[in-house]
């Protein structure tokens, strides 16, 4: 809360509205993944499903997370610590999903 400049009564009067959203925005970026895994287990036929999946993940964070993530928080003077912290948080979430949907195709 203190990288962000917000209390804790800030962040819980839009709490309900933000959980909607980023459930939503969660099955697009799912969604979105799922055709990057499938062109990668396509492009890759000797790779593992699995290890299709977790390269599939990392070139969609690598390439579009952490570089549109970075120059955005770099250009609104946020906290190098909050970009490290905001982009490792994405690789996770993109890593367990191109696993789960690599085993699930």
């Amino acid at each position: 809360m203190k990288l962000v400049n917000k209390t804790e009564k800030e962040l819980q009067a839009n709490a309900p509205n933000s959980y909607i959203s980023a459930i939503l925005l969660a099955l697009v970026q799912t969604f979105a993944l799922r055709h990057f895994v499938v062109f990668a287990q396509i492009a890759y036929p000797e790779y593992t499903p699995l290890a299709a999946g977790l390269l599939a993940a990392w070139w969609a964070w690598l390439g579009f997370c952490f570089t549109s993530m970075t120059v955005a928080y770099l250009f609104a003077a946020r906290p190098r610590k909050l970009i490290l912290i905001d982009t490792a948080y994405h690789l996770v979430v993109l890593l367990i999903n191109g696993a789960i949907l690599s085993l699930w195709i």
